[in-house]
């Protein structure tokens, strides 16, 4: 409705980008970003990546993608777009708190480095989603 096409995937739910090999490397950025502090190759990756993904959907003059876990590396977006517009979505909690996300999966990488750090880890699940969003 704004016309800012964001590649979505019309066949899921959640609504995220249809670019799998993207979302991927968003979610292998971060953890590496997280886990080693080290943006200098964080950045290098996420501009690699945002380039093939934007190469792969030429012909957009606005465009974006919708993909939570962005939210972990916002230093590497700002770096790689200066003069981005983001849209920021206030969501009710309990829609948040009983869904199963990247990041508050113990069983997942990502999740469980973030649980780790949140001290979540043990938690019942929807502590592990509140605090996996409050985290950063």
């Amino acid at each position: 409705m704004l016309g800012v096409s964001l590649f979505a995937n019309n066949k899921i739910r959640t609504g995220d980008t249809i670019d799998k090999e993207f979302t991927k490397t968003i979610t292998s950025t971060a953890y590496d970003v997280l886990y080693s502090g080290n943006t200098v190759e964080g950045i290098d990756k996420f501009k690699k990546a945002v380039w093939k993904y934007y190469k792969s959907h030429r012909g957009e003059k606005k465009w974006g993608w919708k993909f939570p876990e962005t939210y972990l590396i916002p230093e590497l977006i700002h770096t790689t777009f200066p003069k981005a517009r983001f849209i920021h979505i206030l969501r009710d909690g309990r829609d948040l708190a009983f869904k199963s996300h990247l990041t508050d999966n113990p069983n997942k990488k990502l999740g469980k480095l973030i649980l780790e750090r949140t001290g979540t880890l043990g938690s019942p699940s929807h502590i592990q989603a509140a605090s996996s969003w409050l985290f950063k």
